[in-house]
């Protein structure tokens, strides 16, 4: 009774030794690596009203994949968010919000002069780009787009133009990724638990 128990369990721990040398085989064939999209937004100056100096503010995100309208709305990316520079003397960052609009991703970026009691009398600048998903897959510098397609606006002193010269560059990068080989060791473990198993039966 005790070899045949032995036998029945070292036989199920090798089949399952065997399925996950499918799964770990099939794992290497379908894995494809993640890319990492990073994005540089680039802000104009604001004074007046009008637009000034390009690219003197940065903000700098990081998505898994492109920015999509998928993404989970108000969540934060995985490396968020850098700000670099202002585009309006004496306001600072102040937040950085993903959403949607429709069926497009929206970001939203505000800065603030933080003024008043509890800040209820702030002064704010608020830069907003409704894109669609194939404008964030883009790799490269390009303008946003403003002709219906997408909107890129930024609202002060209660206007809100066009920032015709707000810029979007987007780099991508590989990001580590689960591998099969750990797959393979487990399969490996059970194999050698199986032998195990079939020592200590035949003793």
């Amino acid at each position: 009774m005790k070899k045949r128990y032995g036998t029945s369990l070292r036989r199920t721990v090798l089949l399952l030794a065997g399925m996950v040398l499918v799964l770990a085989g099939a794992a290497a064939a379908t894995t494809a690596p993640l890319l990492q999209y990073n994005y540089e937004l680039s802000l104009p100056a604001i004074s007046s009203g009008q637009e000034g100096s390009a690219n003197t503010a940065q903000v700098d995100f990081s998505w898994i994949g492109p920015l999509r309208y998928n993404s989970p709305p108000n969540s934060l990316p995985p490396n968020c968010c850098q700000f670099i520079g202002t585009p309006k003397a004496g306001e600072y960052p102040y937040q950085i919000t993903f959403t949607a609009s429709g069926s497009d991703p929206e970001v939203i970026v505000t800065y603030s002069d933080f003024s008043g009691s509890d800040f209820s009398s702030s002064n704010t600048l608020t830069f907003t780009f409704i894109q669609p998903d194939s404008f964030w897959a883009v790799v490269g510098t390009q303008n946003f787009l403003v002709d219906g397609s997408g909107t890129a606006t930024f609202e002060v002193g209660g206007i809100d133009p066009n920032c015709q010269s707000c810029t979007l560059t987007t780099t991508t990068s590989v990001m580590a990724t689960p591998e099969p080989s750990s797959l393979l060791l487990l399969s490996a473990g059970l194999a050698g638990f199986a032998g195990v198993i079939r020592r200590k039966v035949n003793r």
